[in-house]
């Protein structure tokens, strides 16, 4: 008879981990169509849903990566670069072992070269108008 209360016991802790499993893949699965309908600021608050649930590592991961490649999508019309790099960089840090960490990587290497590349422009464009007001200044000052 205790065997049967073990099984039973086993039964139900079996069944709520199926629901929970079911659940967050169908918050996965949900996000995934508001990203394929275009949808892509909602589909990026859905993956984060999906993250504050608490899933498994697989359907985590899987969120945190589509957080990123979302931010990163050409046709999404709010693309931001730096977001995206700290959301690969979280996946690195978070899923070194998943299959897509050398994708993740080299994303993550990309963004950083572009936003280096991003503030070392600005820092030239902005030596550029004071060298442009130093020449105005001179001209000034030779008529």
């Amino acid at each position: 008879m205790k065997h049967y209360g073990v099984v039973l016991a086993c039964i139900v802790v079996l069944q709520s981990c199926a629901t929970a499993i079911t659940s967050n893949q169908a918050r996965l699965y949900h996000a995934d169509n508001l990203f394929k309908a275009r949808r892509y600021e909602a589909a990026i608050a859905a993956y984060r849903n999906v993250l504050k649930s608490n899933p498994g590592p697989s359907v985590a991961a899987d969120a945190q990566f589509s957080i990123a490649s979302t931010l990163v999508y050409y046709d999404n019309p709010a693309l931001n670069y730096t977001q995206a790099m700290d959301e690969f960089g979280k996946f690195l840090t978070l899923y070194p072992h998943d299959g897509r960490y050398e994708e993740a990587q080299s994303w993550y290497m990309v963004l950083k070269a572009l936003n280096e590349t991003k503030r070392e422009n600005a820092l030239l464009y902005k030596k550029i108008e004071q060298l442009k007001q130093l020449d105005i200044q001179r001209e000034r000052s030779l008529r």
